[in-house]
């Protein structure tokens, strides 16, 4: 690889030598002694999985560290501090029944090192004496750093690393921020920005990242590391939140979401033709031939990504809106309006779900015009010239306009407000199935976006808009906005995720762990029986 890879820019050598160290690694652990389940009790679990996450807002790249959370949660209610390896060692079985991870690979010495990791965060919150509340923000902060740690010690993910510094060092080189922000500012930012549009990285994740770069020590701290690491940990929280929380970010997402989309192609390309990947991209031909192909496959598969997004979107919406409608609504008319108002009650129902579907029907992959310029700009980014391109994210002087676009805005907000609720008050909606209208509305025209932008992960030709869709999304947009804002406020508080993460989840794990434990001492039991020597 190394002769291959000097015909490359210096940022494609440090990908394709993070691929080789993981081959490696995968070499010298493939003898090591694994952890191994009986896979009969993996599909209750796996069943329980296919429906929690589909009441799940997040990504499905997220599923696996998420579910570390949900275990991590559960377990610091029961485990003692004087158990991290019973801990560790539970924790990763859990993770194979449910299929996150899978069975007889993961090498059982990383229960010890999972062990030392829980150990070590533990020893972080009681230098810093936090609240013995897991439900507050302190230690849900601390359960995200761990949650994360433990993931990519189970999942190795520095070919993720080695991406995110590639790409770094060729926005570098290929273009110029003018914005006035230190050195310092930039890098964090543009890390932050090619976490979130390339890896898909979700704040938890960029936390625990930038938590390594500022206190590099933490891999392989002791006791006196950890001491002076809890010291500066409140001035590293307040930095880190006010990288986070900058307006300026958002544009610079949206800038590196916009250049980095063929990387997509690339990686898939190098991930499934390895070891030959090196060579594929030192051959114009090959390399063309492997875009297409691959771009077909994206393609094929964002048509599936579509329909489950779709799908799931639906059973959420229709699981809370039934939920809503057996503990609210429904008692709501009868105790206090004295009558069922059918009509509402149904439109609730059946409106927000149908709206959902239709909005699937007109999301498409891309075309032959979009791979034509992949190929073009993978090209570039493989073969570089030196041309360097000037960028600047803050507006020269604040518009003079921007009041008034603002109060447009409110009267866009007012009309498109108003008269919805004019509409329902007329066709016999109360006050209460009126507020759910706007809830489940709002919600839907979110996710439908959602899925609609997951649908244009490779797109990189512009979008064309006619007048009919442009006004729709004008007047989608006070409802998007609502919908951002519930859809925030609900990741925070889903009752349904809550529900089944305590009422379910926690005695579901004990009676899969219990009948695992029986399995192995009736095998013991049957081995000792027949081994007995005559």
């Amino acid at each position: 690889m190394e002769n291959t890879g000097n015909h490359f820019a210096n940022y494609i050598n440090i990908i394709l030598q993070a691929y080789q160290a993981r081959e490696q690694h995968k070499k010298s652990t493939a003898s090591l002694p694994k952890i191994k389940v009986n896979p009969a009790l993996s599909s209750l679990a796996l069943i329980y999985e296919k429906i929690r996450t589909a009441v799940d807002f997040r990504a499905e790249h997220l599923f696996r560290r998420a579910a570390i959370e949900r275990i991590l949660r559960r377990y610091l209610l029961t485990y003692s501090q004087k158990q991290p390896r019973l801990f560790a060692s539970n924790l990763i079985k859990e993770l194979v029944w449910s299929r996150y991870l899978p069975n007889n690979t993961i090498p059982k010495a990383k229960i010890d090192q999972l062990a030392q990791v829980i150990s070590k965060h533990w020893q972080l919150q009681k230098q810093l004496a936090t609240s013995h509340n897991i439900f507050s923000a302190q230690n849900e902060l601390f359960l995200q750093l761990l949650a994360t740690e433990i993931d990519e010690l189970l999942v190795d993910q520095e070919v993720d690393e080695a991406w995110a510094k590639a790409i770094g060092a060729w926005l570098e080189q290929k273009f110029v921020w003018l914005d006035p922000l230190s050195p310092e500012d930039k890098d964090v930012l543009i890390y932050i920005a090619i976490r979130q549009a390339f890896l898909k990285s979700d704040p938890a994740i960029i936390r625990y990242h930038l938590f390594l770069a500022y206190f590099p020590q933490w891999i392989n701290a002791d006791a006196a590391a950890i001491v002076q690491i809890a010291h500066q940990f409140p001035q590293w929280q307040q930095k880190v939140e006010g990288y986070l929380h900058r307006p300026l970010g958002n544009r610079l997402f949206r800038f590196v979401q916009n250049q980095v989309v063929p990387l997509f192609v690339l990686r898939e390309i190098i991930e499934k033709n390895w070891p030959a990947s090196p060579l594929i991209l030192a051959d114009k031909k090959l390399l063309v031939k492997a875009i297409r192909q691959t771009c077909q496959h994206r393609y094929r598969q964002i048509g599936r990504k579509v329909q489950r997004g779709i799908v799931r979107s639906i059973i959420y919406i229709f699981a809370t809106k039934m939920l809503l409608a057996l503990f609210i609504e429904i008692p709501y008319e009868i105790w206090l309006l004295g009558r069922l108002s059918w009509l509402p009650l149904s439109i609730n129902i059946a409106f927000p779900p149908s709206l959902m579907f239709f909005i699937g029907l007109f999301i498409h992959p891309p075309g032959e015009k979009n791979t034509q310029k992949i190929i073009h700009r993978l090209k570039l980014f493989l073969h570089p010239n030196h041309q360097q391109r000037y960028f600047q994210l803050l507006p020269a002087r604040k518009s003079r306009l921007a009041p008034l676009f603002k109060l447009f805005y409110l009267l866009l907000f007012l009309i498109s407000f108003g008269g919805l609720s004019w509409l329902l008050w007329k066709i016999g909606f109360n006050p209460l199935s009126g507020a759910i209208f706007f809830f489940f509305l709002s919600l839907v025209l979110l996710f439908g976006f959602r899925v609609r932008w997951a649908a244009n992960e490779l797109k990189v030709t512009a979008a064309k808009e006619g007048l009919f869709e442009s006004l729709l999304n004008i007047l989608a947009l006070p409802f998007l906005d609502l919908g951002v804002k519930l859809s925030i406020g609900l990741s925070r508080l889903n009752i349904l995720m809550v529900l089944l993460d305590f009422l379910i989840e926690a005695p579901l794990k004990i009676i899969i762990s219990v009948i695992g434990e029986w399995v192995s001492f009736i095998r013991q039991k049957r081995a000792e029986a027949v081994e007995v020597p005559f």
